[in-house]
């Protein structure tokens, strides 16, 4: 019937994997925005909250000077 017609799909790899590369590219773009506003001193202190993968993400990403400031 019609109603399946947007049912998610269960077996496309490439749609995971796209919405995976996504993420991935969002937490290095937050990784450099938050390195950049840390190198100009815009906050002292920093909490990250966020998806246990995305944390993992973020992680690799992070400056030093971010680093040194997450609480």
């Amino acid at each position: 019937g019609e109603g399946n017609a947007f049912a998610p799909s269960r077996g496309n790899m490439d749609e995971t994997d796209y919405h995976q590369q996504e993420e991935d590219r969002f937490a290095a773009d937050i990784a450099d925005m938050l390195k950049r506003r840390a190198l100009s001193n815009d906050f002292e202190k920093l909490i990250v909250v966020a998806p246990p993968r995305t944390l993992g993400e973020l992680r690799k990403h992070y400056h030093k000077e971010v680093e040194s400031r997450l609480a």
